[in-house]
């Protein structure tokens, strides 16, 4: 609607625009009491612009040479990955991307990711040292991460069907039921019928896979070969406290 108002000898042309706000449903909750906010999923109403105050560090390709990964787990599981190593055949294969090592740009996230593997462990175990919950950060080079064949989705709202197709193909897989072996899905990367996998994938993070719900301002990067998972070992076999860290988790 436009109307128009004096202003002394001017006149000023203003618009009113009726705007329209998503009911505040569809929420995915943080878990534990020292989350700040909840997660929202990305059909609910987005964030607002920000201010032009706010403007980030001017972009310097040395100074952003490298990013932080986060992995949210148990501490007896960080202590064998620092023995033995990242075995990327330890995780659940029925999850968004497939079996493989999860990593997240976001600490909240991971620490998210830690409390639930310990709030899934029998009441007797979760106040044992083993089960506390921890994250594994790496500091990883961009140009290394470069290296990998990668599979990227940027959007993760109902309408982005390539994002859906991969996250329910990869969802659709069992894991193993003793005496029956796990059906895995692989990423199917070229026609051979081989299972083939990218060596890693990165995308949102879906909250309600069935109905097409992914949590917003979230983010995951998942490896899934002895190529990205050699990219790991080699950055715990650095420094720590300087290219990796094990840090706990509050509870």
């Amino acid at each position: 609607m436009t109307r128009l108002s004096s202003n002394g000898q001017h006149k000023v042309r203003t618009i009113a625009r009726a705007e329209t706000v998503a009911p505040q449903h569809n929420l995915v909750f943080a878990p534990y009491p020292f989350s700040q906010l909840p997660y929202q999923t990305m059909s609910a109403a987005s964030s607002p612009s920000p201010s032009p105050l706010s403007a980030a560090s001017r972009w310097n390709p040395h100074q952003h040479e490298f990013t932080v990964l986060y992995h949210g787990c148990l501490r007896q599981d960080a202590t064998d990955m620092l023995h033995s190593g990242i075995n990327i055949l330890d995780g659940r294969p029925n999850v968004d991307f497939g079996l493989g090592f999860y990593t997240t740009t976001l600490r909240r996230q991971a620490e998210d990711w830690a409390y639930l593997k310990r709030k899934a462990q029998p009441a007797r175990n979760r106040r044992k040292l083993g089960f506390h919950p921890v994250i594994v950060w790496f500091r990883i080079s961009r140009t290394v991460l470069a290296e990998l064949q990668s599979l990227s989705f940027v959007r993760g709202d109902y309408a982005a069907d390539e994002y859906w197709s991969f996250v329910q193909h990869c969802r659709a897989s069992i894991p193993a039921i003793p005496p029956h072996p796990a059906v895995v899905n692989h990423h199917e990367r070229d026609k051979s019928g081989l299972p083939t996998w990218y060596d890693m994938v990165c995308g949102p993070v879906a909250a309600f896979w069935q109905q097409r719900r992914a949590m917003l301002d979230t983010d995951q990067y998942s490896f899934h070969t002895s190529a990205a998972a050699t990219m790991l070992n080699n950055v715990l076999a650095a420094t720590r406290g300087s290219d990796y860290d094990v840090e706990n988790v509050p509870f």
